[in-house]
């Protein structure tokens, strides 16, 4: 927990400057970080990850197999239009309430179910078949929207 003044002022920067740790270890993972970007907003507590993005989580031979964001307490993620693939690299963020996983390469949800507090899933129509979303994301309300309505939308509302 937070605390206000002077010590709750450090305690953000600190908080605030490992997020740029944790983007630096993504991007090592990532082949270097070559057209890749994460966003991290501190009040909001959401990470937004865009480009060659493929695997959040570190190397299990050498490493503890387990996601890099896991620090960072996050509530929203955002891994829309990158080259993400398998949900097993997030089960860690157990914080996590919402998820855009549209344009993709994850084909399987069965480990939203590692995620308790998981309320959204933003998915495009179609990107899942009604038996999977069925099966698997049992107390998550899906929400279907395509890319280029939600960056107008973003435009429109900064305007």
């Amino acid at each position: 927990m937070w605390t206000s003044g002077r010590l709750g002022q450090t305690a953000t920067r600190v908080r605030h400057h490992y997020s740029s740790f944790i983007k630096e270890l993504i991007a090592s993972k990532n082949k270097g970080g070559q057209n890749y970007s994460m966003d991290f907003d501190l009040q909001s507590k959401k990470v937004k990850i865009t480009g060659r993005l493929t695997t959040l989580s570190e190397d299990s031979k050498i490493g503890s197999g387990r996601c890099l964001l896991r620090f960072l307490a996050i509530k929203t993620l955002d891994v829309s239009q990158t080259r993400f693939h398998n949900l097993r690299d997030i089960i860690d963020l157990k914080d996590l309430e919402t998820l855009d996983i549209r344009q993709t390469l994850v084909t399987r949800l069965e480990h939203l179910k590692e995620l308790p507090k998981l309320k959204i899933l933003i998915l495009e129509k179609g990107q899942f078949s009604q038996k999977i979303l069925k099966r698997d994301p049992a107390n998550v309300k899906i929400i279907y929207e395509k890319l280029w309505v939600h960056r107008l939308l973003k435009y429109l509302t900064k305007s």
